[in-house]
């Protein structure tokens, strides 16, 4: 029991101390009216095209479709870049994390619970709360309830990227000691499928971020890309290793 114990001492403790500082310091509330607004504006694309002179086809006002195309693919994983950026910086800067790991607090439980915590937030309040908006809103747009089957599967896979991001952000937080570098480098991350797409394609599929995409493909009715998940979890391994064996290492 103690050998399991050891390493994650003070995770529960430390995970509702995220949860509550996620809150009060309203991150998950920016998160949940930024990508709610764009979540919408995008459900809400083809009725604004109609308003401004377009002709729609009856396949372009699908509630459905109109929802899964709503690019929350995109919001999302930009979402996650700026609200993760500054998890370890900040404390780290202020000198609360010296002094939360000077209490019984082992350092893979203090990540793992960070880790926990914001991607928590961000399926939470950037996904799940958004989606269900935009789902009421494709309803009453386009006269019929989307398929709530399509839009649970948009919401399992995609979570896959702030899964991913957060991961990456708090890898490059042990790393470097600035937020702009941080969220530089995750753009950087997030855009090389879409750079990389005509040149490399087969290398842009592999790319974890491409989770995001095939999302949004899954839920359109096209079938799984398991290279593509089997490159996500391999990321997932090698971020978090990387992260947790630089951080063990830091002097604080």
């Amino acid at each position: 029991m103690n050998a399991i114990a050891g390493p994650l001492q003070g995770f529960g403790p430390f995970l509702r101390k995220e949860l509550s500082a996620w809150w009060r310091g309203r991150g998950a509330l920016v998160v949940l009216v930024v990508l709610t607004a764009l979540g919408a504006l995008g459900t809400l694309a083809t009725r604004i095209d109609e308003l401004a002179g377009g002709t729609p086809t009856a396949a372009e006002l699908d509630p459905t479709m109109n929802l899964i195309g709503a690019q929350f693919d995109q919001w999302i994983v930009f979402g996650s870049i700026f609200a993760s950026m500054g998890m370890l910086i900040a404390e780290r800067g202020s000198g609360t994390l010296a002094w939360t790991l000077s209490k019984p607090m082992s350092r893979t439980a203090l990540l793992l619970a960070k880790w926990v915590a914001g991607t928590s937030v961000l399926i939470v309040f950037g996904l799940v709360l958004p989606l269900a908006t935009s789902a009421i809103i494709a309803t009453l747009a386009y006269g019929s309830v989307p398929d709530l089957s399509r839009v649970a599967l948009l919401v399992l896979v995609l979570a896959a990227a702030p899964a991913f991001i957060v991961a990456l952000n708090l890898a490059l937080s042990t790393l470097v000691n600035s937020q702009p570098a941080i969220a530089a480098i995750g753009f950087g991350v997030a855009l090389a499928p879409y750079l990389a797409a005509s040149l490399a394609p087969v290398a842009a599929e592999l790319w974890p971020t491409s989770m995001a995409r095939l999302a949004t493909a899954m839920a359109a009715g096209e079938p799984t890309n398991l290279p593509t998940v089997a490159s996500w979890a391999a990321a997932m391994v090698v971020v978090a290793g990387a992260g947790l064996l630089v951080f063990k290492r830091e002097e604080l």
